[in-house]
């Protein structure tokens, strides 16, 4: 058995249970009354009350980014009108979530953000999108699939990329 060492928060109520099943985890001593079932049923249940108040603090945080493009869907059937070259101003919504750091009191740094997005962003403003390598066929879907695999490994907490052709029309995507 895993030895987990939690420590008491007094912001978060604590049930007489969760208190006795906190310090038998903590000095690994006699579970007293409490049965096997009991045991394994109410250590879970305090280590997800736990693991929910050390989460407590987590925020969502955005940073947006536009760009104007051309692009032609190449798949669609003939006739349809996104086969032709058109174009949008993109609107990018880039979401990041962690606990907030004690020290800096943010999740990350916006800028660090905009250094990582801007460069990227920076490539496909003014362009005809299906030049650019992996977007031959530059949905909605595949321009949010691409911008997260430029972003993924740079920005830690990354949530979703909302990337929006239209006021109207846009796609969120969480990752592969």
């Amino acid at each position: 058995m895993t030895l987990l060492i939690f420590e008491y928060d007094p912001l978060t109520e604590i049930t007489r249970n969760q208190v006795a099943i906190r310090n038998k985890i903590r000095r690994g001593g006699d579970w007293g009354h409490f049965s096997r079932t009991t045991d394994d049923a109410l250590l879970q249940v305090s280590i997800t009350m736990y693991l929910s108040m050390v989460n407590i603090y987590k925020m969502n945080i955005y940073k947006q980014f536009t760009f104007d493009a051309a692009h032609f869907l190449p798949k669609v059937p003939e006739g349809h009108k996104c086969r032709a070259m058109h174009g949008h101003t993109y609107h990018i919504t880039v979401f990041v979530s962690g606990p907030v750091m004690e020290d800096a009191g943010w999740v990350i740094d916006f800028s660090e953000i905009k250094t990582v997005c801007k460069p990227v962003v920076d490539r496909l403003d003014h362009t005809l999108l299906n030049e650019i390598p992996g977007l031959e066929n530059p949905t909605a879907e595949n321009v949010a699939r691409w911008l997260w695999r430029q972003f993924k490994e740079k920005i830690p907490g990354l949530q979703k990329i909302e990337l929006k052709e239209t006021p109207t029309s846009g796609v969120t995507y969480e990752g592969d």
